[in-house]
């Protein structure tokens, strides 16, 4: 069994008030007056000023989070009693990602593994890790983009787990790294949105994935990388086209930042990055069974 480690995420408050947008502002014109002499004077006006606007994005609510947070909670919940009443973990039994189970057709193995944890302190960290990172993402991607993103995450996980490690496991981290690499695609793809701090928030994520992948590097160390690895890169390469693109508009009267992101990109988005990890698992499966 590997377990998976997850740091902290950027500032959620990172997120409020992503643009600022110099709006200039007209005084309206003097009246023209008539002096003694009888010619008016022409109309004048005072110089445009310019004032600074903070403009936030349309979020929706991350229950979606939630629910997966619950959902993961009620599988360990199992997994304890399961242990309790049938001095065996079935759960893991029956969901972990294990490589023979695989190549034999478990297929639903390369998804399942985001709801096993190895201990209180594995689900501790990545439930925190979600609490967070979901949140945020889910907000801002809209739940049907949240959903493809956190299976394509989980699947592109295990399957460059199941291609290039044979250890049993288990965890959300595969997912949660897929939601560190759509949160840095999105900011780079708005870092005129977010300006300066756009390159503070992107040296975080930088921070936080070495880190990780550091620890995981050091002998004894029971963290999957490539686990880590193929759900980063599942979650990067999805956002690159799917991840919401803001520019500025106005809706009845008013600034706001609205996605430019086409359905047919997202769409896009999903079928390749689901293609490519489909054709790594095809040959992986392949030369597991000597072919």
């Amino acid at each position: 069994m590997t377990d998976m480690n997850t740091q902290n995420s950027p500032d959620p408050s990172d997120w409020q008030g992503l643009a600022e947008q110099e709006s200039p502002i007209n005084k309206p014109e003097m009246p023209s007056q008539t002096p003694p002499n009888g010619i008016p004077e022409q109309p004048t006006s005072a110089p445009a000023e310019q004032q600074t606007v903070f403009i936030t994005p349309q979020t929706v609510s991350p229950i979606l989070s939630y629910l997966i947070m619950g959902l993961t909670i009620l599988f360990f919940i199992g997994q304890q009693l399961s242990s309790y009443l049938f001095d065996a973990d079935l759960i893991l039994v029956f969901f972990a990602k294990v490589n023979p189970a695989i190549v034999s057709g478990e297929l639903w193995r390369l998804v399942t593994p985001v709801l096993v944890h190895g201990g209180i302190i594995h689900i501790g960290l990545n439930m925190y890790a979600l609490y967070i990172l979901g949140r945020d993402v889910e907000s801002l991607f809209g739940h049907g983009r949240f959903v493809l993103l956190y299976l394509l995450s989980a699947f592109g996980g295990n399957v460059l787990s199941f291609a290039f490690s044979e250890a049993i496991s288990v965890g959300a981290s595969t997912a949660i790294f897929g939601l560190i690499g759509a949160q840095a695609v999105f900011i780079g793809k708005n870092r005129k949105i977010f300006g300066n701090r756009a390159r503070q928030m992107l040296f975080r994520i930088g921070m936080i994935l070495l880190l990780n992948f550091a620890i995981s590097v050091v002998p004894g160390s029971s963290i999957d990388m490539w686990g880590h690895l193929g759900g980063l890169l599942a979650g990067a390469v999805f956002s690159i086209l799917a991840a919401p693109k803001l520019e500025i508009a106005r809706k009845d009267g008013r600034l706001i930042l609205a996605d430019k992101t086409a359905k047919t990109d997202i769409f896009m988005a999903f079928l390749m990055v689901l293609l490519a990890f489909g054709v790594i698992l095809f040959f992986a499966i392949r030369k597991a069974k000597g072919l």
